[in-house]
């Protein structure tokens, strides 16, 4: 069990449960001061230390062990009632039922699990571990079906569950393995997953949600974020600072996401002709945003127009868009970079004013910013790197 998960931190702290059990410890060895700590993730956190040969502590539900001068001597859980445990020379003795079969039996018991379908082991195994359940392909159509029998283990006691260090695999397991790579396709899953939790611990599921879909590198995956977050945190009268953060993050990225039609707006070119969005031809659009004078938009230019004149006869058309609304540094922004603009690419500035400006449409967290469009102006990526645009094209066949 000491292998469970890999402790580089020990640390002060305090572990909160709504649930608490007393156990009582009995002491038949010479080592003094004696830490309990509390596995959460892939750290220990000490929350009490044990000073008499018999002493009473109260611990909320979750995975513990045992910690002198830094060494661990053993683990123990509290699940769901009181319990006694001994410590002679460094060997913890259990008398309760779940420690016995969950601790003391655990390599035995996974073994078991593994090898034969008839074990029936105990509920704490399920709890734990939901990765167990076994599906029948009858239900794969619906995500609630799915969510409810996957988290059907935990939701007997979820209170062990998600105060432990086993909720982080559980989770990746269902996040990954069971729904489609589509972004519309998670969200019903964690929808359906937070719909199961109870209020008290619906707050701290839901960042963890979010946590894991606000900066995915997958195309189109912060939908999850943007989704889950206006879902359930909008409306809600228990808002707190780190809240009204996301949900203006959220707001922000709401704006032109993957599979919206993209917002119109005008932009000129050094003759100050005029073009709107909705009226530029092109199979695939390339929006490129830019500062005239930001390094990394510099940086990226050549590689965006290589891009662009390697693909001008695949029907790519570039749109390098100045957001400061300056004709005279676009133009010297040119003179500058000097490459020749190939037929596909047009250098603008931005409409800056007025409802045919792109700001206040467009969220743009930093330049260069990259948005790939279809000929209709349906959003594919955006946000990319220049690096990513070729890759990115390539797996969509284009």
């Amino acid at each position: 069990m000491n292998n469970i998960i890999t402790i580089i931190l020990l640390s002060c702290g305090l572990f909160c449960s709504a649930q608490e059990f007393n156990v009582e410890f009995n002491l038949k060895t010479e080592r003094k001061n004696l830490i309990i700590g509390n596995r959460q993730k892939d750290k220990i956190l000490a929350v009490d230390t044990l000073v008499s040969n018999v002493q009473k502590v109260t611990l909320g539900q979750g995975l513990y062990c045992i910690v002198d001068q830094g060494n661990i001597l053993g683990d123990f859980v509290v699940y769901d009632e009181d319990i006694r445990l001994s410590l002679d020379d460094s060997v913890i003795i259990y008398s309760d039922p779940n420690n016995l079969e969950f601790i003391e039996s655990f390599n035995q018991n996974m073994k078991r699990i593994s090898e034969d379908t008839n074990f029936k082991p105990a509920e704490i195994f399920h709890v734990s571990f939901p990765q167990m359940t076994r599906f029948d392909a009858g239900i794969t159509y619906s995500s609630t079906a799915i969510a409810r029998l996957y988290w059907e283990g935990p939701a007997k006691n979820w209170g062990f569950h998600l105060k432990g260090p086993f909720v982080d695999e559980s989770f990746e397991y269902f996040a990954e393995r069971l729904q489609y790579g589509y972004s519309d396709s998670v969200i019903k899953s964690m929808s359906a997953f937070l719909a199961l939790i109870p209020k008290k611990y619906e707050k701290p599921v839901l960042y963890r949600i979010l946590a894991k879909y606000e900066n995915s590198k997958v195309v189109g995956m912060e939908n999850v974020f943007i989704d889950m977050a206006l879902k359930n945190l909008e409306g809600r009268d228990d808002l707190d600072t780190t809240d009204y953060k996301v949900l203006g993050k959220a707001r922000s990225l709401n704006a032109n996401k993957v599979g919206d039609i993209a917002a119109d707006f005008v932009f000129y070119d050094a003759f100050k002709r005029k073009y709107r969005l909705t009226a530029t031809e092109g199979i695939i659009k390339v929006l490129f945003f830019f500062d005239p004078d930001c390094h990394h938009c510099k940086e990226s230019w050549p590689t965006f127009i290589r891009i662009c004149d390697s693909l001008k006869d695949s029907g790519l058309k570039g749109l390098a868009i100045s957001v400061t609304g300056d004709f005279d540094e676009m133009v010297n922004f040119q003179k500058e970079m000097g490459m020749a603009l190939p037929d596909n690419v047009i250098l603008t500035v931005g409409e800056v004013g007025g409802s045919d400006a792109f700001r206040g449409k467009y969220y743009l967290p930093s330049t260069p910013s990259i948005f790939i469009l279809a000929s209709n102006n349906k959003v594919l990526a955006r946000y990319l790197s220049v690096n990513d645009i070729s890759p990115f094209l390539s797996k969509s066949g284009f």
